[in-house]
This record gives structure tokens, sequence and C-alpha cells, in this order.
């Protein structure tokens, strides 16, 4: 800082705007958390985010979505909705609305990613996340929360793995938590925003690893406001210059992979 009497008082007055930015964004969260209907899939979805210790965080928690101004964006960019079987639910891409995954009854969640087909930059990412499984007290907790867990890996750029010690493992059966390598292996990308020394875990694009250029914030959809804003729908992304692959995970752990463009 600077000696002159100007310089100190605007610094004070941005700092009051800092602490002012932070008490609207925890008022944000505890508001949401007061009127959700969804509060414990709220809670759940964070633990998965969390899981992967590179903060990701529902911070800026958006009720719309429109689209971006690059090809293939949306805003924001990074959405996640416990969804109806209809997947008529606020954010949901048109693509994804008009070929609903989880009208499959047997799905419980899906990623999908559009990534830059050049760079293989991850340009975004919608996770929706099937309400009646997550709601049916049959299936343990643990399960219900690894879908989570496992589908943020996918949007995190990760395939599958063959270990049953990895949460990306290709079962339900497999771990509930990322295991040491998993996270060493997101650590290494998104910490210091690098490849990866270990990309055989990760997706691929062309030769390029997708994962996102730096640590993602995703935006999560509280469901406060459903049937009015299940009217809104952010266009599917064109053609070029984009890819989009969609993760879909079923209930007896299983998935299925493919690439819409």
């Amino acid at each position: 800082m600077r000696a002159a009497l100007l310089i100190f008082i605007l610094a004070g007055l941005i700092s009051c705007a800092q602490r002012q930015e932070e008490s609207e964004m925890v008022g944000l969260v505890a508001n949401l958390y007061t009127v959700a209907a969804d509060t414990a899939l709220i809670d759940r979805a964070e633990q998965g985010m969390t899981a992967w210790q590179i903060g990701l965080n529902t911070g800026f928690r958006a009720r719309y979505r429109n689209a971006g101004g690059a090809a293939g964006t949306y805003d924001p960019p990074h959405w996640v909705a416990i969804a109806p079987r209809d997947c008529a639910v606020m954010g949901a891409p048109g693509d994804m609305r008009l070929s609903c995954p989880l009208a499959n009854t047997s799905v419980v969640g899906v990623c999908q990613i559009i990534n830059d087909s050049f760079t293989g930059e991850i340009l975004n990412t919608t996770t929706l996340i099937a309400r009646d499984y997550q709601l049916n007290e049959a299936e343990t907790l643990a399960n219900r929360l690894s879908i989570f867990t496992h589908e943020f890996g996918h949007c995190l750029g990760l395939q599958h793995s063959a270990s049953t010690g990895d949460v990306m493992y290709a079962d339900t059966s497999g771990a509930d938590v990322p295991s040491a390598g998993e996270l060493s292996v997101i650590q290494y990308a998104y910490t210091v925003f690098q490849d990866p020394p270990d990309t055989s875990r990760f997706f691929t694009s062309g030769g390029k690893v997708l994962r996102h250029f730096k640590a993602p914030a995703f935006f999560l959809y509280d469901e406060t406001n459903y049937q009015a804003s299940a009217l809104t729908v952010p266009p599917a992304p064109p053609v070029n210059p984009v890819e989009v692959h969609n993760i879909l995970i079923f209930a007896d752990g299983s998935e299925m992979y493919y690439r819409s463009r």
C-alpha cells in the first residue's frame, strides 16, 4: 500500500467491497439452504465436489442458464441439476431435452461434456442426477453419494478405471471416494493447470487430454422455481468447433459412453 491517504481510503473501500461480496455469497447459500426442496441433495452434490479436493464448489448458484457468447458455450458453463425422468429441468441443453438420457429408468446420472475439438479444453459440462434414485431409501447412501462423485469425475475429464479401489470404477461396487491415485492425477492437472503425467485416465480428442484449463466452478440449480424455469431451454451447441461426449451411469453400475458430435 502507498502512504497517500487517498490510496489508503480506496484500499479500504475495496476491502469493504470484498467483504460485502463474501457476505452476499454466504447469504445466497443460506437462502438456498432455507428454501430449496432438495436441500439434502444439494449437500450431497457438494460432498461429491469436495471429494476431489481441488476446490470445486457451488459458491455461486444460479437459477438461469443461457447461451454464451463463444461457440459451444453456456452461461454459466458447468451446470448440475437433480432431474426428473423427462429432463425438463432448468439448464438442461435442448439436445438433452429432446433425447433425454434419463428417460431410461435404469439411468441414474449423466455427464455431458462439450470440448474444443482442437485444444481438448472442456468448455461446458451438464450433470443430471436422477431424483427418484437419490430418494430411493432402498439404495445405500454411500452408493447414492458416489453417483455424484463419479459423475463429477467424468466432468473433470476422467475415464473409467479398472481398479475397484477407484471411484471411477465402472460399477457401484467400486470405491465411494476417489483413491490416492485419482486425487494425484486430478490435483496435478488442475492445481498447476498442466497435462497430468498419467493421461490414460482422461478422455482424449485428437491426442489432446480433455480437461478444463483451470479448476471449474459448478452451478447447481436448487429447484425452488422448477415449473417456471422448465420453460427456459439453452440451445444445443453448434456442430463446430466442439465435440459432445455423453457418459451415462446405470443403477447396476454399468455405463454407456457415446460421442454425439
